[in-house]
């Protein structure tokens, strides 16, 4: 990674807002800067620059854990203008990719401020969403673990489902059941050694997701 690079993720990473009893935080970022108008290499979009941009960078988020699953991927996109000022901000909702307008944005210099749903980790820049959006409460309660091991259409064919991973899963995630405050005070931002490319973060999470099957089978025999 050039100190290039380094500075152009640090100059624009978003600050995610958590709720006050979120159990689940980051851990590495994968990235892909995007000079000119290309498919993203982590998701079905297509990053388009306008004339008046420079570039977008992409920001895969990993962590080990959605409170119903094991493996967690979301993104958020900063667009870039030629002035080097921000000019759109895309994020990820449950598979959908949703453009905010900017006059509901709110920034730290030019790190935008975004809400991570309890739990579950997608992406708003209102937190009023949050209070509306139907099972919010049941996702991080009694539906705790209940996706058990998650596989997605980009990892097909690299690691594999099975009823044993699903049950691992379940029952450690089971432990971190919670009821969400709804008050999003917990706020959070990338240190440097976090950011990947995106190619090393993919070659990265299945021996992550195999690392954490076997804590996990390790936990539960010394119980």
């Amino acid at each position: 990674m050039s100190s290039h690079d380094i500075e152009i993720l640090s100059t624009y990473s978003p600050v995610l807002l958590f709720d006050r009893k979120e159990p689940f935080l980051p851990v590495k970022v994968g990235y892909t800067i995007f000079e000119e108008s290309g498919k993203s290499p982590s998701t079905p979009l297509f990053v388009a620059l306008t004339d008046e941009e420079k570039y977008a960078i992409e920001y895969a988020i990993y962590w080990d854990y959605d409170i119903q699953h094991l493996y967690e991927l979301e993104h958020v996109w900063i667009y870039v203008g030629k002035d080097d000022n921000v000019s759109r901000v895309k994020a990820s909702w449950h598979g959908i990719y949703n453009e905010f307008p900017n006059d509901i944005l709110k920034f730290d210099s030019k790190h935008v401020y975004l809400y991570s749903q309890p739990g579950k980790h997608a992406f708003s820049p209102v937190v009023d969403t949050f209070f509306h959006f139907p099972g919010v409460i049941e996702s991080c309660s009694v539906l705790a673990g209940t996706e058990g091991l998650l596989l997605t259409s980009v990892f097909q064919g690299v690691y594999q489902k099975s009823a044993l991973k699903d049950y691992l899963a379940r029952k450690y995630l089971e432990k971190f059941a919670f009821i969400p405050s709804l008050e999003f005070d917990k706020e959070y931002r990338f240190s440097e050694d976090m950011f990947v490319r995106w190619e090393e973060l993919y070659e990265w999470i299945p021996k992550r997701i195999k690392e954490c099957l076997y804590n996990i089978f390790d936990e539960l025999i010394k119980l």
